[in-house]
């Protein structure tokens, strides 16, 4: 079967526009009536790389060659859907799990597009994308080939073993598509421009020092990457066309702190530092008594680790621990509740402060810095009690190195930013009514961009002319 490819139906359709790797595979199991299990093992794909390798993977290795004649392998090499084309900022804004337009699967044809977060209607036809399958309810499996078990077939449920949508695919359904790909272009154009300039304004983000390399792994354990650039997007850059109303959109549930920093100067503690500490710490102290989760006893000493080093929980909530825990940072005792009293400090912060912040940030400790510092440490924590299971004493220390921060140092003044998960109700200080949003420094930044390279054109240009008014 494999040697005769005249037996492979549709070995001359090269990927439609916009569509998945998902579907290039999936039309070849359809039509041919195998699973893609049969694909990775006609192909010779080794057993230990089947779900580490996609379709564009074999295509480049020829080892589709069975089931495509040489011009489409071509095309398919050549062929990025959507998630594909994304960099990392965006391959948050898509599903893992199958999400689907029925007539579009009677098609034999799905595109990366129907991943996107909060489309509700196919582009194409504007019927709603399902989220599970039509017959039975089922959940839908992840709709990357890679990753789908080898014996299952594309487009049919787990579950009840039927097809997804309620009407078959079909060879003829098909045809017909492919005879008006302008369709498919007109439908997907408006978000294909989207994509377009939302990699334009992430590759001059990334020039911000904090992103010359992905965030550390103490940051990864409380807010994984992906989701940090994902909500980080819809912050910075408009929300892709037909998802502006929908509450899964980035953006929505993000903090983005953001204050004008005046450079690099020594770390100096004093009394304006104790004093915009206990004001903002006052403010959190009123927010977790007001949610009323704490325990029914007032307990103003309560032992944070145990011997062995792990936090100790008991009823508390998230929020009072992480509140210990900025004491227990700020102020070198690991027994203070949120019961505890506030008092007016005499001596500089506890050394674990001192070495965790404005030296290694490089920033001067105002009170906005030392507010950010704060809240960033606050959130740190909180999330991170809220998604581990058990966490110690090295989880929380140094805590600046828990923290979501970053700095524009190519602007004056240089522009400093925490950024966290949004945790409801939190107070922030003097960041309630911010100096500078986020646009303004990302403005800033990009104004600082056009005239450097104005600069280094005016450079070049001269370099260029010099030689020839020395001869003159």
């Amino acid at each position: 079967m494999v040697a005769d490819k005249s037996k492979f139906i549709g070995q001359h359709w090269g990927p439609l526009p916009c569509e998945s790797e998902y579907s290039i595979f999936g039309r070849v199991c359809v039509l041919n009536r195998i699973t893609i299990g049969s694909i990775h093992l006609c192909a010779h794909f080794p057993q230990e790389n089947r779900k580490t390798g996609g379709i564009r993977r074999l295509s480049e290795t020829a080892k589709l060659a069975p089931f495509f004649t040489p011009p489409v392998l071509k095309e398919i090499a050549g062929h990025r859907d959507p998630i594909s084309s994304m960099d990392s900022w965006g391959t948050g804004y898509f599903e893992e799990a199958l999400r689907f337009c029925p007539l579009c699967v009677a098609a034999l044809y799905h595109s990366g597009w129907h991943q996107l977060k909060g489309l509700e209607r196919c582009p194409i036809h504007r019927c709603r994308l399902r989220f599970s399958c039509e017959r039975c309810g089922g959940p839908l499996h992840r709709y990357r080939v890679a990753d789908s078990s080898p014996g299952k077939h594309p487009y049919r449920c787990s579950k009840c073993r039927e097809w997804v949508c309620s009407q078959d695919p079909s060879l003829a359904s098909h045809i017909a598509l492919r005879k008006d790909p302008d369709t498919i272009v007109r439908a997907f154009a408006p978000l294909e421009k989207w994509r377009k300039r939302h990699l334009q304004l992430t590759h001059q983000i990334r020039r911000v020092t904090f992103f010359g390399q992905p965030p550390s792994q103490r940051i990864e354990r409380w807010w994984p990457t992906s989701d940090m650039y994902f909500r980080m997007s819809g912050r910075i850059d408009n929300l892709p066309p037909g998802c502006e109303h929908d509450g899964k959109n980035p953006g929505r549930a993000m903090t983005w702190l953001c204050w004008p920093v005046t450079g690099p100067t020594a770390f100096n503690s004093n009394r304006d530092d104790v004093l915009t500490y206990m004001a903002l710490l006052g403010e959190i102290k009123k927010w977790i008594v007001s949610e009323g989760q704490l325990p029914s006893v007032c307990v103003k000493r309560w032992q944070l680790f145990d011997g062995g080093g792990e936090l100790r929980r008991g009823e508390w909530p998230a929020s009072a621990l992480a509140y210990a825990l900025i004491r227990y940072v700020w102020e070198g005792d690991d027994s203070l509740t949120v019961h505890s009293e506030l008092q007016l400090r005499a001596t500089p912060f506890s050394p674990l402060q001192r070495s965790d912040t404005f030296v290694r940030w490089n920033v001067h400790n105002s009170d906005l810095s030392t507010q950010a510092v704060l809240l960033g440490q606050f959130a740190a924590f909180f999330w991170l009690i809220k998604r581990l299971q058990s966490t110690t004493r090295k989880d929380f220390v140094p805590a600046d190195t828990i923290i979501a921060r970053f700095i524009y140092d190519k602007t004056w003044p240089w522009i400093g930013n925490v950024i966290f998960p949004e945790i409801e109700g939190l107070p922030l200080g003097r960041f309630e009514n911010p100096q500078v949003h986020v646009r303004d420094g990302l403005e800033l930044f990009r104004w600082v961009e056009r005239r450097q390279r104005s600069l280094d054109r005016s450079r070049f240009r001269q370099s260029r002319m010099s030689p020839l008014l020395g001869e003159g």
